[in-house]
């Protein structure tokens, strides 16, 4: 009767201490980095992928576009809303020297409702599927030059020292 209860327990552990590896494992491979307090799974890579032009908006019309892929429902991109405020004044300043345009995969109304309750106005191409900008998940910001080329691209929610360099690159 000791030995059974003594395996069985055993059995037990055994089972807890191999679901934990094999989670550990699978979330390890599926992450990039830990950022802003969340994980961030694996993207495919942005950098270097050309994206066709966007619900009437050419790339060609400006030198660089800053694109922020943000959807309703997503509480990154609400968490993320002062920092796409502080772009969308530092743009209207002439404090950057790139266009923000907010790609949206929602409605005109939904989206609409979404970014005035975020206090964004900038130029957004609506009812965009976000896989047509290559984004595979919400928030998404992208670096596009005049060809449609991203030369850089940040996913997630960002830290402080990231929308830093998000900064950075769109002021030179």
């Amino acid at each position: 009767m000791v030995i059974r209860k003594v395996f069985e327990i055993t059995a037990n552990i055994a089972i807890v201490v191999v679901c934990g590896v094999l989670l550990f494992t699978y979330v390890t491979r599926r992450t990039i980095r830990f950022s802003g307090g969340s994980f961030v799974a694996s993207p495919p890579s942005l950098e270097g992928q050309v994206l066709q032009d966007v619900s009437g908006y050419r790339w060609s019309d400006r030198r660089d576009t800053l694109v922020l892929a943000v959807r309703s429902g997503c509480h990154y991109c609400e968490e993320s809303m002062p920092f796409y405020r502080r772009l969308e004044g530092l743009e209207d300043s002439g404090g950057l020297r790139v266009h923000v345009l907010t790609v949206v995969p929602d409605g005109p109304l939904a989206g609409r409702k979404f970014l005035a309750d975020g206090g964004l106005k900038t130029d957004v191409a609506f009812s965009t599927p976000l896989n047509s900008v290559h984004v595979s998940g919400t928030p998404t910001l992208m670096l596009v030059d005049s060809h449609g080329l991203v030369k850089r691209a940040w996913i997630g929610k960002l830290s402080h020292d990231t929308e830093n360099e998000v900064l950075t690159a769109a002021q030179r």
